[in-house]
């Protein structure tokens, strides 16, 4: 029978001697399936060098035991591969098992023979050799199964395919799909009274649930302690343990195609699994009828899963690709979900959920926040789809595998797609000497053109587009191509005694050239969308996870963990860059344009008495003598831009700027408004007052100063907007000096709080005496006490710093800002 089949995730199995990938998903009738398909593992050995009829009697002997099975070796081919731009002889070896490739190359290694492709996972050869990928639409030859060794297994019908093939989604067919598909946001609150994750001991009090299946909504809060309560989704259980059986029939019920979380992968998955463990329960909604399963791996984070569902935490996808290119101070389910839904979670202070857990007190508030919290969860995920399931496609991963990766495992998972159409083997992971070997090495990077403090009118900015990408294109910038001295056909990169070949388009180039020709096509398509009023939610979630994709190749080549690293092509690039900016801001110059800032990619000249259609001729004179893709463009003119001084004279500060674009909006560079370790305060005086001074309102912004510094010497500021965050970059331990936030986590310790690396420390310096670090409190700690925040630190060490730069390039005096009160300047402060 022919089927058409939605791929959702690839596993394997093995029974006997042969291997199977189970193809999980559902039809388009909207039950789930799973689809089988014979596959060997297998990974490649070079014979050149190597005595060919040893080398095959040692393949032919091989064995190895895996848990009382034997693992060994069916047949092996010759084959003609390129490995880093050398064409060369290879042995494909065929195995019995996934595992197998890993022991060849522990037994095999020590006789001086070199593996490859031993590590790829069974799935990830699948994916590679039959361009299947996930989140597609499949029809399939297929029959189903009846034997029962195989179905009892699997709570769903299972069909053998003997034939499947890609077809490729419309716009239309998309949005039904994305329609169809069950999203189930899930978040738990435990009991926590000593502040640790302790999931031995701690139970689960409320587990919140919230979908849409079919258009309908679904949304439950379990807890197991009765209270009063109007919300019709609460519902009370006798235990923790018949919670969860009453969790794991939801589970049943709704049937998710996607369960999702905020943190999620090393919290609430593995919370759940150890709580179900401890009673002794079963949760069987895994389509093998298993729950969850988790594992940790070293050095890096906790990963849960479930087999026919996938398990998306929106947290690791928003903190590894979106969120870098966000102006949040941190990833928390608060920050995240005002920035993009508009939401915040319900105010609840969750530290005294144990308490009143124990007297029955203000239980339905913390009802609401949980249910409040998986709302978010759910939402963030929807929000985000079209952009996940994009970057699966593109990369040909399966979802939950793709959003737990950062920038550096995109590219690598993008280049071993593409190697088989360009007949590569990928080189073998870095051992860890050469990893430290890497990390010792720097790369100059861009060139920056100084500015100089000042308040200017009539700014164009120009940017070049993609241009670390055009460049890797237009000179051929590969491991591979790299050359020493002078050949024929190699370029002499500028600044440095190096070369690149450009009579062939190497691997990395190559793929690069694929993917901005297909973004350029996309934007196309896009443009003509706009025109008849379509919809483009979905062709700009494409042309977005392109641009992440495009724009990681320049950290790829230099980042000491990749497989194709390349120090030198990564000192081309950034030379590269440095000639063509400086090449530009000299051409501008020659034709009477006043350059006044260039950074990485971008130069802002201000017109004077030249105009904007000047400008654009300039631009276009530009593109013309510009290789391939590379394109300087025109960004915008901004009326007004503010540069303001360094804080180590009067050299204008870098990457520090304000523009004023033609519709009134401020854009903020390097501020103040933009660092999270500035309080609220800081933030919004400097932001108000750089409104004030881009629009031509100087007196006005002043009295707006005034007022606020009466304000805070009066104590009429809210004690929140005091607030200061700073992130512990290290173990507390490791600390030599011992600054505020890590008197704070470290009193947090002592308390019982879980303390680690890389959390954000928040807290309030209160008046009185003693160093900054013995009066930084903690917000609760601030309210609780008799003690205000402290005037005087707030004034001189956060509110005027932050608008003092800006009033130097005005020629203000900071006594300017007292001079409608007693005080006539910051003496008194000091």
């Amino acid at each position: 029978m022919k089927l058409k089949f939605y791929l959702f995730d690839i596993s394997s199995t093995n029974e006997a001697d042969t291997t199977y990938v189970e193809l999980c998903g559902k039809l388009e009738s909207g039950k789930k399936v799973v689809l089988r398909q014979q596959f060997q593992s297998y990974c490649y050995t070079s014979t050149e060098k190597v005595d060919k009829k040893k080398l095959e009697k040692a393949l032919k002997d091989f064995s190895c035991d895996l848990k009382g099975f034997e693992g060994k070796v069916l047949g092996w081919k010759e084959e003609k591969k390129e490995l880093f731009g050398k064409e060369g002889k290879y042995l494909k070896i065929i195995t019995n098992h996934p595992q197998v490739p890993y022991h060849l190359r522990k037994t095999l290694s020590k006789r001086g023979l070199q593996f490859y492709e031993s590590e790829l996972s069974i799935r990830e050869l699948f994916i590679r050799d039959t361009g299947i990928t996930p989140m597609s639409l499949l029809e399939v030859d297929a029959e189903e199964i009846k034997e029962k060794t195989i179905t009892d297994r699997l709570r769903v019908p299972v069909y053998n395919a003997k034939k499947i093939k890609e077809i490729k989604f419309t716009d239309e067919a998309e949005e039904e799909f994305l329609k169809d598909l069950t999203i189930l946001g899930v978040d738990i609150e435990t009991y926590n009274k000593e502040r640790t994750i302790d999931m031995d001991k701690n139970p689960i009090l409320m587990i919140a649930l919230y979908g849409k299946k079919k258009g309908k909504v679904f949304e439950k809060v379990l807890t197991w302690k009765k209270f009063k309560t109007k919300h019709k989704y609460i519902e009370f259980l006798e235990s923790e343990a018949v919670m969860l059986e009453r969790f794991n029939e939801l589970m049943h019920e709704c049937d998710p195609d996607i369960f999702t979380g905020y943190f999620s992968d090393p919290f609430d998955l593995p919370y759940l699994r150890k709580r179900a463990a401890k009673f002794k329960l079963d949760l069987d909604f895994g389509i093998d009828k298993t729950g969850i399963s988790s594992r940790v791996r070293p050095g890096a984070s906790t990963t849960a899963d479930i087999k026919g569902i996938m398990h998306i935490d929106t947290y690791k996808f928003i903190r590894n690709i979106f969120g870098k290119s966000w102006k949040i101070d941190s990833y928390s389910l608060d920050n995240v979900g005002e920035y993009l839904l508009g939401q915040k979670k319900d105010k609840v202070d969750i530290s005294k959920l144990a308490d009143d857990w124990d007297t029955n007190n203000n239980l339905d508030s913390y009802a609401k926040y949980n249910h409040k919290d998986t709302l978010l969860a759910f939402e963030l995920c929807e929000t985000l789809l079209p952009a996940m399931i994009e970057f699966t496609r593109i990369l040909d991963l399966p979802m939950t595998t793709m959003i737990r990766h950062k920038f550096s495992r995109l590219v690598e998972a993008y280049l071993l797609k593409r190697e088989h159409e360009f007949n590569v083997l990928h080189p073998n992971k870095p051992s860890e000497q050469e990893i430290s070997r890497r990390m010792g090495v720097r790369v100059q990077g861009a060139f920056v053109y100084e500015p100089k403090p000042a308040l200017y009118k009539d700014v164009v900015v120009f940017d070049f587009l993609s241009l670390y990408p055009s460049i890797i294109i237009s000179h051929n910038l590969a491991g591979e191509s790299l050359r020493l001295k002078k050949t024929a056909k190699a370029v002499k990169v500028p600044e440095h005694d190096l070369w690149f070949d450009t009579k062939e388009q190497a691997f990395i180039p190559a793929v690069l050239q694929d993917i901005i020709d297909r973004r350029v096509e996309i934007k196309k398509e896009i443009k003509s969308m706009k025109k008849k009023g379509e919809d483009t939610t979905l062709p700009d979630s494409r042309v977005y996870a392109l641009k992440i994709l495009v724009n990681s190749f320049y950290g790829y080549l230099g980042f000491y963990g990749a497989r194709w690293y390349s120090k030198d092509s990564a000192r081309a690039i950034t030379a590269y860059a440095r000639n063509y900016i400086k090449t530009v801001i000299n051409d501008a110059e020659k034709e009477g344009f006043e350059v006044i800032y260039s950074d990485t990619d971008s130069v802002m000249i201000q017109l004077g008495k030249k105009t904007q259609k000047q400008a654009h001729d300039f631009v276009g004179n530009v593109n013309e003598n510009l290789p391939g893709h590379m394109e300087l463009e025109f960004e915008g003119f901004f009326p007004r831009a503010l540069f303001v001084a360094s804080k180590q004279g009067d050299k204008g500060a870098k990457k520090k700027y304000a523009l004023l674009d033609g519709k009134g909006k401020v854009k903020v560079v390097g501020f103040e408004t933009v660092r999270r370790n500035w309080s609220p305060l800081a933030k919004e005086a400097q932001k108000d007052f750089l409104d004030f001074i881009m629009k031509d309102k100087v007196e006005e912004g002043l009295t707006y100063l005034r007022k606020l510094i009466k304000n805070v010497k009066a104590k009429k500021v809210p004690v929140e907007k005091m607030l200061i965050k700073m992130q512990l970059t290290r173990p507390l331990d490791k600390y030599k000096s011992i600054g505020p936030h890590v008197a704070v986590a470290k009193r947090m310790e002592k308390e019982g709080y879980p303390i680690s690396k890389g959390m954000l420390i928040e807290f309030v310096v209160e008046e009185g005496k003693g160093l900054i670090r013995e009066k930084a409190k903690r917000l609760d700690e601030l309210k609780n006490g008799k003690k205000g925040y402290d005037v005087e630190y707030y004034l001189n060490n956060q509110l005027i710093p932050a608008v003092s730069s800006i009033l130097h390039v005005l020629g203000i005096d900071e006594d300017e800002l007292f001079k409608e009160s007693s005080q006539k300047g910051l003496g008194a402060f000091s």
